[in-house]
């Protein structure tokens, strides 16, 4: 299970993932360095696993360049209102001019 992964870990798995999906799309890294601005050194170390202090915003170029941006939003998924916080909504009053 990923909980078990150190951050390390994680950031390896993606890159190992990362690598299959761009090479199934048949895109070299000097494509998609082309596309996205992205030095391939940067992409070499990603896919390798050694670029364990990549920064969010070069991951998420990456994905928007490889069509993987969709599932950016599965990171920290959207939650629902708790039931607690709807409470709390419906106690706030407003006082008017009576």
């Amino acid at each position: 299970m990923i909980k078990e992964y150190s951050n390390v870990q994680i950031i390896q798995l993606l890159g190992e993932r990362f690598r299959t999906y761009r090479v199934n799309l048949r895109m070299t890294q000097k494509e998609l360095s082309e596309r996205s601005g992205i030095s391939v050194p940067t992409i070499q170390k990603f896919e390798a696993g050694n670029a364990t202090n990549i920064s969010l915003s070069t991951l998420l170029t990456l994905m928007r360049n490889t069509g993987l941006i969709e599932f950016a939003d599965k990171l920290i998924p959207e939650q629902p209102i708790s039931p607690y916080a709807k409470r709390q909504l419906k106690k706030v009053r407003h006082h008017g001019n009576s």
